[in-house]
């Protein structure tokens, strides 16, 4: 498949690296990649915003 542009190409490997690493699950990155290719069902209109899954913040790390 073709990617609607190169910033859905990057998008789309961090958000492979994301799912590899534990950090988001297959159904996230299948939704993801939905957005990601051109023709695909739920291409998103131009002028459409598409956000990728929230992820939770890591802890701060304690001072000394």
């Amino acid at each position: 498949m073709k990617y609607k542009d190169d910033t859905f190409r990057y998008l789309h490997e961090e958000m492979k690296n994301l799912h590899t690493a534990g950090d988001i699950t297959a159904a996230e990155l299948k939704e993801f990649e939905q957005e990601c290719f051109k023709g695909s069902p739920s291409a998103a209109p131009a002028d459409r915003t598409v956000h990728a899954p929230a992820m939770a913040a890591s802890p701060e790390p304690q001072g000394h």
